[in-house]
């Protein structure tokens, strides 16, 4: 999902094959779907996750530093990320923050890490924001 506003960048939500099965199965009862319908179901389901999570994460980071940013809508992928984020994103570099977080479903252990690529502008910016709250 892309943002951007007061500060530019990328997030992403990422889990591994298993974590995200997983997480899909304690979501929904997918007991009744089969072939495509539960590649739609399971794509959906993730992008739904990954659309709360991230809202969540960025509009704390915002609320925090009182700032705003629009978002785009999230985009569910299983590819590589070196094939979804393009090198030409982020023209002057960039910052990478990845935050590993561990969910617990259903006693049913889902590990995944949140990404956020900011814009080396955008993060310069929010360091100075971070050093002046402290």
């Amino acid at each position: 999902m892309q943002f951007k506003g007061d500060f530019q960048g990328f997030s992403a939500i990422i889990f591994s094959p298993l974590s995200a099965s997983n997480l899909v199965a304690a979501i929904v009862d997918d007991e009744d779907s089969e072939g495509e319908d539960m590649d739609s179901l399971r794509h959906s389901t993730l992008n739904e996750v990954g659309n709360i999570v991230l809202n969540a994460v960025l509009g704390s980071l915002t609320n925090l530093m009182k700032k705003r940013i629009d978002y785009s809508l999230p985009e569910y992928s299983d590819d590589k990320l070196s094939s979804i984020i393009k090198p030409d994103q982020f023209e002057n570099g960039a910052a990478t923050l990845i935050a590993k977080t561990q969910f617990q479903v259903r006693n049913l252990e889902v590990k995944g890490e949140i990404l956020l690529i900011f814009t080396l502008q955008s993060m310069n910016y929010i360091l100075i924001q971070v050093n002046k709250m402290l």
